[in-house]
């Protein structure tokens, strides 16, 4: 998480359970500049959508590997999102924590 703190702006975090159906967040108090996705299962990988057309389609995601003797198995990205969608990779549920750089202002 180091290169958040070079970012800037207000940490806002979300922890979840998903499962392989999915569903929306949104960060709370604006559009971030910069997520990092932290995978906490053991066995199931975490898929982030950064569209809803993607989400619906099931395209176009980032996959986060199953936590295998690391902490989170973090993905860290410049991004300007004030929601994102994600979900189970296969059938059982994810543990997850996003972390996001509100843009001040």
């Amino acid at each position: 998480m180091g290169a958040m703190y070079i970012r800037g702006g207000i940490p806002i975090g979300i922890r979840k359970t998903v499962d392989q159906v999915g569903a929306k967040y949104v960060f709370p108090k604006g559009v971030s500049n910069f997520v990092v996705w932290y995978n906490h299962s053991g066995t199931i990988a975490l898929r982030v959508y950064f569209t809803e057309e993607d989400f619906t389609a099931g395209t176009n995601y980032a996959l986060i590997p199953a936590t295998v003797g690391t902490p989170g198995n973090p993905l860290e990205i410049p991004a300007e999102l004030g929601e994102f969608w994600a979900a189970a990779d296969t059938t059982g549920s994810v543990e997850f924590t996003a972390i996001a750089m509100i843009r001040r202002g």
